[in-house]
């Protein structure tokens, strides 16, 4: 006379957030319905050893795989000596004024994701090698990727010195230059220069660039502060 074979399957699937990805672990078990808490534990200890032998495999069969691959082919720019695309502009003193669209619009946000400041993105291209102002579509692409490559690694290029602020007592210092660190100064904050240009412009009645530099200062004081534009 045959016995029936009974038996019992326990499938567990949880997907876990890893970093920017999801993973999910997926655990079967088939035990006799007899079975103890000691031949649980034990199953379970083996699918451990598995899925840790597995993941090794895997791990380095990717590896090899990606040792194999050849290198990914660079795009080729078109006209790599015409003047990188979008707006660049910066004061006398290399604060930088104005870096927007095209390649200086990507480059600006790689500088800025980093954590430096906006009047520092001309110093950063600097510190590179480059000259911001005569930047050409070639050299803004290597920085472009480059910037990236140290992005991905969580390495951060060499931070410049600090951009040379518009000072209180100097009466030299012209609003076109206060404008300047307002901008380098309220892009910190939620909202960034548009949003102070919004309320520090509604507080004076006229636009930035008509206002003297004894009209803006107090608005510079006040970021340089800390105090932002917020209820100000």
């Amino acid at each position: 006379m045959t016995t029936a074979s009974h038996t019992v399957t326990v499938l567990r699937k949880q997907t876990i957030k890893a970093g920017d990805d999801y993973c999910t672990v997926e655990v079967a078990l088939t035990l006799d319905p007899g079975a103890t808490d000691d031949d649980i534990a034990q199953a379970l200890a083996t699918a451990g050893r598995m899925d840790a032998a597995l993941a090794d495999f895997v791990g380095a069969r990717a590896a090899d795989l990606r040792a194999a691959a050849p290198p990914a082919s660079k795009p080729t720019i078109k006209d790599p000596t015409a003047p990188a695309s979008g707006e660049y502009a910066e004061d006398d003193a290399g604060n930088t004024t104005a870096c927007k669209g095209g390649q200086f619009g990507y480059l600006a946000k790689l500088i800025m994701d980093a954590g430096w400041e906006f009047a520092q993105i001309g110093a950063a291209i600097r510190a590179s090698g480059y000259d911001p102002t005569a930047l050409t579509k070639g050299e803004a692409s290597d920085l472009i990727e480059a910037w990236q490559e140290q992005a991905a690694a969580g390495d951060e290029p060499a931070q410049p010195d600090a951009p040379a602020e518009a000072d209180p007592a100097d009466p030299a210092a012209t609003a076109a230059e206060i404008i300047a660190q307002i901008e380098a100064i309220a892009s910190r904050y939620t909202g960034g220069f548009a949003k102070a240009r919004a309320k520090i412009e509604a507080k004076l009645g006229q636009p930035l660039e008509q206002a003297t530099a004894a009209e803006l200062q107090p608005f510079l004081e006040l970021l340089q502060n800390g105090n932002g534009t917020n209820g100000h």
